[in-house]
């Protein structure tokens, strides 16, 4: 957290006892609620111009993203957020909200595997 965002705030430091952690680059990092605690939680500490990524059409995980969201990332998040659900369907709808900017819709029919984001997850445990 303190090299990556040297003007940190209180808020950057109550996330980090949230979720699961992910680097998605130098300029995005993502926080996946593990429960729906944490996905309220997560939602609570959104601030303008971060994005909460919610299912829409099954149960998972939601997410924060804080940072510069592109396209390949919004693709990186689906298939994170259908990867650490338990739903078992063909096609996924996760709402993209920026805060203070408007929603949008991803559809996706990939689902990753967990251990595929090992390399990106920030902290002292790699486990899924």
């Amino acid at each position: 957290l303190f090299v990556h965002v040297p003007g940190y705030a209180h808020r950057d430091l109550v996330l980090l006892t949230i979720g699961r952690h992910f680097r998605l680059g130098s300029a995005l990092r993502a926080v996946l609620g593990r429960s729906q605690e944490e996905n309220e939680r997560i939602v609570g500490l959104a601030a303008p111009g971060d994005a909460i990524f919610t299912p829409e059409n099954f149960r998972g995980p939601m997410l924060l993203a804080v940072g510069e969201v592109e396209q390949v990332s919004e693709e990186l998040i689906a298939d994170m957020i259908t990867s650490y659900s338990q739903a078992h369907q063909e096609t996924y709808r996760i709402r993209k909200e920026v805060i203070g900017a408007g929603t949008s819709v991803l559809v996706g029919e990939r689902r990753g595997s967990r251990q595929a984001f090992a390399a990106l997850r920030i902290g002292e445990s790699r486990r899924a």
